[in-house]
């Protein structure tokens, strides 16, 4: 199960997060009578979630010890669906988890990945929408133009290298956002096909 608040601010709200979470992971815990794996993710975006004030917990810390993992939200418009922008977060969320050993969260860090392209003006619109009717798109393709708006995208091999250097570097896995953007995995423009031949390739 997967919790995405954005985002805490203020103590009150933090010490909520936690209460909600907390309660949560209690309920799913009791409801495990057909053996089931439940895991709890928690999304965790580049604002207020790694500050706090002096003395105080931040909110990543304030429920670490209630949660499996922690969904990086790295992606958006423009320049934040780069692969240089996702390993600048990553890196950075990284080292401010890392300032106190028992929040070191790399090995539960799962990096988030963009299903769609996203302006200023016309907002977010899906991947596949952006594509279709493009004939001979190169894998290399970042950015699509859409009513006049060009729209940033993570293409085949944007993916498969964002995906490629998180398994290389320890992290978890990878989340999507969201899957119902792409195209069918036989697609040759399918993402998750491109996430799956990444997996598998670097086994």
């Amino acid at each position: 199960m997967n919790l995405d608040l954005e985002y805490p601010q203020t103590a009150s709200q933090r010490d909520a997060a936690w209460i909600f979470t907390r309660g949560l992971r209690v309920a799913l815990d009791g409801t495990n009578s057909r053996n089931w794996t439940t895991h709890l993710s928690f999304d965790v975006g580049r604002d207020n979630w790694m500050s706090a004030p002096h003395g105080q917990v931040t909110p990543v810390q304030a429920v670490n010890g209630v949660t499996h993992w922690f969904g990086l939200m790295s992606y958006g418009g423009g320049s934040v669906n780069s692969f240089d922008s996702l390993k600048r977060f990553a890196e950075e969320f990284q080292a401010k988890s890392s300032a106190s050993p028992q929040y070191n969260l790399k090995k539960r860090m799962v990096i988030g990945l963009p299903f769609y392209g996203n302006t200023r003006n016309l907002g977010d619109i899906c991947y596949s929408s952006l594509v279709k009717g493009i004939e001979n798109l190169s894998p290399r393709t970042d950015v699509v133009t859409h009513r006049g708006e060009p729209f940033a995208i993570n293409g085949v091999d944007t993916i498969s290298k964002k995906v490629a250097w998180a398994k290389s570097q320890g992290y978890a896995g990878v989340m999507t956002w969201h899957w119902g953007c792409d195209f069918v995995p036989s697609d040759p423009r399918s993402l998750t096909g491109a996430i799956s031949r990444t997996l598998r390739a670097s086994k």
